[in-house]
């Protein structure tokens, strides 16, 4: 056994590992023996860093916008770490990527191209770089589309449907679903406005059109508005309130809101005898003076 050099006493025998970077100084010794004096012969060796193995990058070559992406690699032989970079003619608005994490960031769709090497150490020169690796970024898959409005309304009533989610900057798309039964049921594809001319359901659907970066989402279940009766305003009685024995009276009145016929009848109190009132018509009869209340 010889000594090395850089790591005094320490003993160079057969499957020692030498370090890079050491010059080591081996001695090659033959014992003496009956004929001869022993003999020895000193040879210097200086260890030079190794070339790594190539590196690969070894991540999806596609993302839909929105996810985030990690770049990996393999390959190499030393303990160095990756070391990233952008290569040219990124067309993804935004596209860079940490250095030492393999992030990739982007604010649009289109492609960014990166490279990496493994960084060298004790016993490695650093690798060769890989070529330009493509990631394309695809337009992403847009969350879901939720109806957020009321499911009724009365008669009468403005209503206009909202809705929550979806991922881009595409407008809210509006269409009647199947199965309504409100007679005149429509919506306004682009502000959701529903209109009705009578009562019973309006059955309706939206989605979130594509944009720059996202596709068109999916198209909501079918979501069912109930329109109820409205309740009428007040009707008022406007005929005259006085009249003379033996003429004839006929009882008026305006307000409420629908297209049903004014129903009459008798209060109490009528001190008028044989007071009575039509139903349908609002004529009057009577056979004395006094009072019709009604």
């Amino acid at each position: 056994p010889g000594s090395a050099s850089g790591t005094p006493g320490t003993a160079v025998t057969a499957g020692t590992v030498l370090s890079a970077g050491l010059t080591y100084t081996i001695r090659a010794t033959i014992a003496a023996d009956s004929f001869y004096n022993s003999t020895y012969v000193d040879s210097t060796w200086t260890i030079s860093k190794a070339a790594q193995s190539a590196v690969s990058v070894n991540s999806a070559s596609s993302i839909g916008y929105g996810p985030a992406y990690t770049a990996t690699a393999a390959g190499g032989n030393g303990g160095g770490a990756i070391v990233w970079a952008l290569g040219s003619g990124s067309t993804a608005t935004g596209a860079a990527i940490n250095s030492s994490t393999g992030v990739v960031t982007y604010t649009g769709t289109g492609t960014v191209h990166f490279n990496a090497y493994r960084a060298g150490d004790t016993n490695y020169n650093a690798s060769a770089n890989t070529g330009d690796f493509q990631l394309t970024v695809t337009k992403g898959t847009q969350s879901a589309v939720t109806i957020t409005s009321s499911t009724t309304t009365i008669f009468g009533s403005a209503y206009t449907a909202t809705a929550s989610g979806g991922s881009g900057t595409g407008v809210l798309v509006w269409a009647l679903g199947s199965g309504s039964t409100a007679h005149g049921a429509a919506i306004n594809a682009s502000t959701g406005v529903v209109t009705f001319t009578g009562t019973g359901t309006v059955v309706f659907t939206v989605y979130r059109a594509a944009d720059a970066n996202y596709n068109q989402s999916a198209t909501t279940g079918q979501f069912t508005l109930t329109v109820n009766k409205a309740s009428q305003p007040v009707v008022t009685i406007n005929s005259g309130s006085n009249i003379t024995f033996g003429g004839s009276y006929t009882a008026t009145a305006t307000g409420g809101a629908g297209t049903g016929s004014l129903v009459w009848a008798l209060g109490s109190g009528s001190t008028a005898s044989g007071a009575a009132i039509n139903a349908s018509t609002g004529v009057i009869t009577y056979t004395g003076a006094g009072t019709v209340v009604l």
